[in-house]
């Protein structure tokens, strides 16, 4: 349920049209200026400074958490992302060097179990 919009949200801001400008820029009055990353790619997400997910141990706690990239939600501006946990959501991704955006074994596992948690 993830690709589907993630495709129409790079039609939108991806493909131009006869004038080229794309459905984006048509709308906002500006190129999308956003982070983009290819679905299943694994990226860094910053985990959120309060609410219950903040530094539960403490000040030591990295900030990022690596996690495949799902899409994005256009609302919130949110990144959409899978990790151990299940699906959560970040406004920041970080992208890793070309060869390790694609550790193929351990994403097929993580992809294995959300199919079965459905």
């Amino acid at each position: 349920s993830w690709l589907m919009p993630h495709v129409a949200a790079l039609l939108s801001i991806r493909v131009k049209g006869s004038d080229n400008q794309t459905q984006w820029m048509r709308i906002k009055g500006r190129p999308y200026n956003g982070r983009l990353a290819c679905f299943g790619e694994t990226c860094l997400f910053k985990i959120p400074d309060k609410g219950p997910r903040a530094e539960l141990m403490g000040n030591m706690e990295g900030r990022q958490e690596r996690g495949i990239y799902l899409g994005f939600k256009r609302d919130p501006n949110e990144y959409i992302y899978g990790c151990s946990e299940g699906v959560r959501y970040s406004r920041s991704l970080q992208r890793f060097p070309t060869e390790d955006r694609w550790p193929i074994a351990s994403q097929c596992r993580t992809l294995e179990r959300w199919k079965a948690d459905s």
